[in-house]
């Protein structure tokens, strides 16, 4: 009877011990999740040689929706604002930073299945004069990432009802595409 009690006692400390661990890892932020509290900007530098001081984009006011994107997704977003920074400027405007704008920022399941993202923002250079639009679209699920192409993520010319800049006069991608 001693010899139950002790299988059965070591049996029901056992599973509160397993409880207790899965308890404790189901409650901890996701990796994606912004735990950092500087985690409220972003930084490209397109050349690693160079210091970061001599070469970078700075963008702050960061939403959480941009934050929680995987990190390929951000490198996307980088990479395509600075491409849109490129069109409209002089190779030497940079370091540069920029803002995203308060209350621009819209992040929505777009299909049924609750597989792809969009997210999309305004992004302000106040140094620069100009604004862009961002459009990213994401999925999670790699055979539905590999499926949206080159162009799921896009920084457009903005309308002229949300242009703060009348005089820049903006270029984008499928603008050049336009042109050839």
């Amino acid at each position: 009877m001693k010899k139950t009690y002790i299988i059965v006692g070591s049996a029901i400390v056992l599973i509160f011990i397993i409880l207790a661990t899965v308890l404790f890892y189901s409650l901890q932020p996701s990796p994606q999740a912004n735990t950092n509290p500087g985690a409220n900007r972003l930084i490209i530098n397109d050349q690693p040689k160079k210091k970061l001081k001599d070469n970078f984009i700075e963008l702050s006011n960061i939403p959480d929706a941009l934050n929680n994107m995987p990190e390929s997704e951000k490198n996307a977003v980088l990479t395509s604002i600075k491409t849109a920074l490129d069109i409209n400027n002089q190779p030497n405007i940079y370091p540069v930073s920029g803002q995203v704008r308060s209350k621009s920022t819209k992040n929505e399941l777009t299909d049924d299945q609750k597989y792809l993202w969009r997210v999309e923002f305004i992004v302000d250079f106040q140094s620069l004069g100009q604004s862009f639009r961002v459009i990213d679209q994401y999925s999670e699920l790699p055979k539905i990432q590999e499926q949206l192409g080159d162009y799921r993520t896009m920084t457009i010319c903005l309308d002229k009802a949300d242009s703060i800049y009348p005089n820049f006069d903006c270029l984008d991608r499928l603008q050049l595409m336009e042109e050839e």
